[in-house]
């Protein structure tokens, strides 16, 4: 027999000091309650619309009252694949005119089960992760799998993975779309214009060999400079090797005999991708001058704009801006989310401040592919340069440069670690730093 809740307070104690209720149950809950208390919506961030399928949640406010981050509600969301449907400040306030905050309201739906006002608490605690989701469907029916998680996609990629041996590429752009907080509108969108991209220039296989893809996707252009369409492909070839889900692209594979599949392909095209293709964004992250680079595995090397620095992770990029004597010094690395980046700012004896950095491959507006969040509204720009030095205000000469004497973590073989450890050296003692630096013993 379900618990009676007659205030708020009986409500918070049932959610909050019973850790063994499932989250979509407590947004059950809560939703239950502001249906017969329409007036605490305001509070509790949560409510039914006159469909009782979709419903309207405010993700501060619910955090607030479960004593969570509204990052964590946010995820829990994804998670659970409960999605966000496109609605305007209008709608929200035309049904719900009694909210006084009528902004930060997101609509949402739960994607693959039937959660609605009728739903009952069992009904709730069956609603699974979409990972767990995802593993038990794989364990009991592996064909049904495929079909249910491509319920949703476009017809050109249904069409483009079908078949069971796509299915590890199925299960992982699912999982993608899952961790990305937009409408699913802009997520059909953004699988229908990548995968008409892909078949018109690769055809109906979602795989190819990398080096037909570096080809198709980049090539040779009159306009720009030789020496900058390499550089280009490099920078194409590591942005995917490191950001890679099913990992298909090894550097121990010969290059002539790597794969490049779709999956990578729809990641990278989420974060650097438009209608036109790839390059416009990969040129405006890669220089047209190359004095300043790193290295890769197998001694590639990549060459990204100032203060461009995918691939570091946030632990590193700290540590390498803390030690910048520059005032103003700013960076730019990939965030979680697949569609957003982090800017990093920072200034001696200042915290070090961030930003994230949201892009659209497919916006309404050209002027509309990055935006940032401002105290009261958001701030859109057309291009790199134009969000970084004219929306923000950043110099491009404090823009962190990771050269060649700063390399990234590089995954190595124990024979490279061995081999090295053998190599004698002798230190020389520089006073005046007070650093110790390695220098090789003459033979």
């Amino acid at each position: 027999m379900e618990t009676e809740i007659s205030s708020v307070e009986d409500l918070r104690k049932l959610l909050c000091s019973n850790n063994r209720i499932k989250f979509m149950t407590k947004i059950l809950h809560i939703l239950r309650y502001v249906s017969k208390h329409p007036q605490e919506a305001e509070d509790l961030g949560a409510s039914w619309l006159s469909d009782n399928t979709h419903f309207i949640t405010h993700s501060n406010k619910i955090g607030s009252f479960l004593g969570l981050k509204a990052n964590s509600i946010n995820t829990n969301f994804r998670d659970h694949g409960v999605i966000i449907k496109k609605s305007t400040v209008n709608e929200i306030k035309t049904e719900f005119p009694y909210l006084r905050d009528q902004k930060n309201w997101k609509k949402r739906v739960c994607q693959h089960y039937n959660f609605n006002s009728k739903s009952t608490i069992s009904d709730s605690d069956s609603i699974l992760l979409i990972e767990n989701e995802i593993q038990t469907s794989t364990k009991s029916d592996e064909k049904s799998t495929s079909l249910t998680i491509k319920d949703n996609f476009p017809h050109n990629t249904s069409v483009l993975l079908s078949g069971e041996q796509n299915k590890n590429q199925v299960i992982s752009i699912k999982k993608m779309l899952c961790d990305l907080a937009i409408p699913q509108e802009k997520k059909n969108e953004l699988l229908s214009v990548s995968t008409s991209l892909w078949v018109s220039a690769l055809g109906n296989l979602p795989y190819c060999s990398l080096e037909t893809a570096l080809m198709k996707f980049i090539p040779d252009d009159s306009s720009t400079s030789q020496e900058k369409v390499d550089y280009m492909r490099t920078n194409f070839v590591s942005l995917n090797e490191y950001e890679s889900n099913t990992s298909q692209i090894e550097a121990d594979i010969p290059f002539s005999n790597r794969k490049y599949y779709y999956d990578q392909f729809f990641k990278y095209f989420v974060r650097y991708g438009s209608h036109k293709g790839i390059v416009q964004t990969l040129e405006e992250i890669t220089p047209n001058s190359f004095h300043n680079y790193y290295y890769l595995q197998n001694e590639n090397r990549c060459s990204f704009s100032p203060g461009f620095n995918p691939h570091l992770s946030k632990r590193e990029a700290l540590d390498i801006i803390r030690t910048r004597t520059l005032t103003k010094t700013w960076m730019i690395i990939h965030s979680k989310q697949i569609n957003k980046f982090s800017l990093l700012f920072f200034q001696p004896s200042l915290p070090v401040y961030h930003l994230y950095v949201t892009y659209d491959a497919v916006p309404d507006s050209p002027d509309h592919r990055f935006s940032i969040d401002y105290q009261d509204s958001n701030k859109y720009a057309a291009t790199w340069d134009e969000l970084l030095f004219k929306v923000l205000g950043l110099s491009e000469n404090c823009g962190v440069i990771l050269t060649h004497n700063e390399p990234i973590v590089e995954i190595v073989k124990g024979e490279q670690i061995e081999k090295e450890s053998k190599t004698p050296v002798s230190y020389n003692y520089d006073s005046q730093t007070w650093n110790l630096y390695p220098s090789q013993t003459m033979d």
